[in-house]
């Protein structure tokens, strides 16, 4: 305050109060896991559905009835099995399923409570943090709700100089399941998975006039990946997700305004649910876009958003030590990105550029510094002489036909093991995003177009 700067805050408000989620276990995050496939011998079959992953993460839900909420496939078949042919014994926590067909392959769908989040888990591992683990509340929840508001009441009246709220993010956490290991199983950066309570399912029933089931999550075990054509119903659902988030954001942006602060999103960890591109986010009244940003994708993704508010992007490599440690090579990693996300935004300005992490990680980096210092010195230039104005176009229009259209323009398609093939680092892999990457910098304009308006 005395050196006439704005304070900046930050708080990830779902995990910011780890008492209340300890005392209320029923109010934690839920989704639903399908188990490893299991091969019956006989005409009988016991499987262990959480079997391979990670115990410290996940708690089976015996809160609700399974042969509810659960399901049971032959996947060799395609089919359900009736529900009168499996049972769950609570006791030894295993299904047993009724006349198998010998050499057939089983799977079940079920329920859980995600006991630790999966950020904290990333950082206890990585980062070798010793505190206790974090886990997230379930915001959708009244109670939850309720207590959460209150929580963030009392916060701000905490931080009296505070003239920036960043707010990480709102309500869900990207899809990350963990292996028995807590080595990552699966991850899809901008799914829907993690987005389950029975409230809301009953609730989306009453909305929409029709019951979701495990399997329009699960989807055969591909878990509506984000470079699979979503079905109707999981459409139906991330629309009814973004619905509530946006209500929910407006909440806590009314409270950091009526405090006369700003308010700050940041795309990463729980953005779930916003969708900056859709009708209905400048609803939220967002002050301030903050995205995490590695190549051109991801400029455009935060540069083209329709809403007036300043956008910032968080470089990469973040500082932790899973880059900046001995034998690492953040300088090599930064340049890369660097050269792309330049390249983009001399036809796309951004406001602000920054970093996340740890200081001291960089500083053993004294060349990575020296990079940054002139890395900053060339976004100043580009601010400075491109005003924010757009530079000469070829008048080309190109349209990016998807299944969501602008709804998710810009959104990266690819899988965890697209993402990062480096066996020819020196050669453009025709792989996941790379095609958008392709796109993002050039004297074009893009538009991204939905199957429905066709």
């Amino acid at each position: 305050m005395q050196l006439g700067l704005e304070v900046y805050s930050t708080i990830c408000l779902v995990r910011a109060d780890q008492q209340w989620p300890k005392d209320h276990r029923d109010k934690l995050t839920q989704k639903f896991l399908m188990s490893e496939f299991f091969t019956a011998t006989g005409w009988t079959l016991e499987l262990d559905p959480i079997r391979n992953y990670f115990d410290q993460k996940y708690e089976i839900d015996t809160r609700h009835d399974p042969k509810r909420y659960w399901q049971v496939f032959d996947r060799t078949r395609g089919q359900e099995v009736p529900a009168d042919q499996w049972r769950f014994d609570l006791r030894r926590r295993v299904v047993v399923i009724e006349n198998t067909t010998p050499f057939h392959l089983y799977t079940v769908n079920f329920l859980v409570y995600q006991i630790r989040d999966s950020t904290s888990i990333y950082n206890h591992i990585m980062n070798n943090w010793t505190c206790d683990p974090s886990v997230s509340i379930e915001a959708y929840h009244k109670e939850a709700r309720g207590h959460l508001l209150d929580f963030f009441d009392r916060w701000l009246g905490e931080h009296p100089d505070t003239d920036v709220v960043r707010l990480t993010t709102l309500v869900y956490h990207f899809v990350l399941d963990s292996d028995k290991e807590g080595r990552d199983k699966y991850r899809d950066w901008t799914g829907y998975l993690d987005t389950i309570t029975i409230e809301s399912l009953e609730d989306f029933y009453r909305l929409y006039g029709y019951r979701l089931t495990s399997e329009d999550f699960i989807d055969e075990g591909y878990y509506n990946a984000t470079y699979r054509v979503p079905t109707l119903r999981y459409r139906d659902w991330m629309e009814f997700i973004h619905g509530f988030v946006i209500e929910f954001g407006r909440e806590l942006v009314d409270k950091i305004h009526a405090a006369g602060k700003k308010a700050a999103i940041f795309q990463g960890d729980h953005w779930i649910g916003v969708e900056p591109y859709s009708e209905d986010y400048p609803r939220m009244g967002i002050d301030i876009n903050i995205g995490v940003c590695e190549n051109g994708v991801a400029l455009r993704r935060l540069a083209d958003s329709p809403v007036a508010e300043i956008k910032e992007i968080r470089l990469y490599p973040y500082f932790f030590s899973d880059v900046f440690h001995e034998g690492g090579d953040p300088l090599r990693e930064s340049m890369s990105n660097w050269i792309k996300i330049r390249m983009v935004m001399l036809r796309h300005p951004i406001d602000r550029i920054g970093y996340g992490g740890y200081l001291s990680l960089a500083a053993r980096f004294p060349d990575f510094v020296e990079h940054v210092a002139n890395l900053c010195a060339e976004f100043r230039s580009i601010k400075h002489y491109s005003q924010k104005t757009r530079p000469y176009s070829a008048g080309i229009k190109v349209g990016v036909l998807n299944a969501w259209g602008k709804w998710r323009s810009w959104i990266e398609n690819f899988g965890r093991d697209q993402k990062f093939l480096g066996k020819r680092p020196d050669v453009v892999a025709v792989a996941g995003s790379n095609l958008l990457e392709s796109l993002s910098g050039l004297a074009v304009e893009i538009e991204f177009i939905s199957f429905d308006e066709i």
